[in-house]
């Protein structure tokens, strides 16, 4: 789909992982991990250069298991993550 002049894109991500801490806090904490959801991503192709331009936006949901008094004693973490992205790319097939 196009989009202000752009290919638009949604995601979303649930990642799982693996966590060992060793000495002093001998901890391991594994699971799914909080989901991640990415609403909207547009990409531009500037003209015939091989250059791309992409920006978008990903959202990490407090959604993973939390405890402890500050919320970090399980493999979640208890808070929202906003991220901005903005990426340059150069594509070129032609050997150079």
């Amino acid at each position: 789909m196009a989009l202000a002049g752009g290919s638009y894109e949604a995601a979303a991500r649930q990642p799982f992982t693996m966590a060992d801490a060793g000495a002093p806090l001998n901890a391991i904490k594994s699971g799914a991990h909080n989901t991640v959801v990415v609403p909207v991503e547009l990409s531009w192709k500037v003209s015939d250069s091989g250059f791309f331009v992409k920006t978008g936006l990903a959202v990490s949901v407090p959604d993973a298991p939390t405890g402890g008094t500050n919320g970090l004693s399980r493999i979640g973490n208890p808070w929202w993550i906003y991220q901005p992205l903005i990426v340059g790319s150069y594509l070129n097939n032609d050997g150079t």
